[in-house]
């Protein structure tokens, strides 16, 4: 019995035109369904294919199409063929001959997310390791500095001014509101950024991340005196922020 087995699958993976004549036969058709671009499933009634689609997970029954159906950006060609293989035999050439279908457009979205993803500059990473950072600084910097890129993804980020940075700052705080140790890291991956790596003057102080902001009862935060406040003297001397604002 195992030897027939195992010459069926030999068989099945050298003549699928011959196999096919043998095993249930089941056709994946692009189609149109209520305006939307859908996956057919077209084969003879029988029970165990029946059940084999209806588990399949997306699956639906279409009464005017007389027909079970994917939802063309919903269905994936490889885990259906892997659950019905060696039950039926899945002719699927005619989604070769349509290229929209997501089967075949899935890496090309993927690749177009990744195109949009902003991307390290190497001295960045470069010049903390070289400077003895440790790793889960070097870690914090990168993915702060990432965000800051992120944020301004449609402008050049060698551009960016101290007024950029400050309305960077307030948009962590106002929306993501983010702790006063966060910004913090913020401000310490942007400065050292253009101070270290580009060699440009020290920014000096940007905001007083610990004393600076309060809220005002309805989510909105704002500054003591309803600006940003440089840092007094007495922050200047905290040993904990030392690297941020060293002037």
């Amino acid at each position: 019995m195992l030897v027939c087995i195992l010459f069926f699958h030999i068989l099945l993976a050298k003549y699928p035109q011959i196999c096919a004549s043998v095993m249930k036969n089941l056709r994946l058709i692009p189609d149109t369904h209520r305006q939307q671009k859908v996956i057919r499933i077209a084969f003879a009634f029988d029970k165990e294919v029946v059940a084999l689609v209806k588990a399949q997970k997306s699956a639906r029954w279409s009464q005017s199409l007389r027909s079970w159906y994917f939802y063309e950006k919903e269905f994936r060609l490889n885990p259906f063929y892997q659950k019905l293989k060696g039950h039926v035999f899945i002719d699927y050439s005619q989604l070769k001959e349509h290229p929209t279908t997501v089967t075949f457009t899935t890496k090309r979205v993927t690749s177009e997310k990744a195109q949009s993803k902003p991307r390290l500059p190497q001295e960045f990473k470069e010049q903390l390791i070289l400077k003895r950072y440790s790793q889960n600084t070097i870690k914090t910097y990168c993915s702060c500095f990432l965000t800051f890129m992120a944020h301004f993804k449609d402008q050049p980020i060698n551009k960016i001014v101290k007024e950029d940075i400050q309305a960077f700052l307030l948009h962590l705080i106002q929306r993501k509101r983010i702790s006063p140790s966060t910004q913090n890291q913020y401000i310490n991956a942007i400065k050292f950024y253009y101070e270290k790596v580009l060699k440009r003057p020290k920014i000096g102080n940007i905001v007083n991340p610990l004393e600076a902001y309060y809220n005002n009862g309805d989510g909105t935060i704002f500054s003591k005196n309803g600006s940003i406040e440089p840092l007094n003297e007495r922050d200047k001397e905290n040993k904990h922020h030392k690297g941020v604002y060293t002037q």
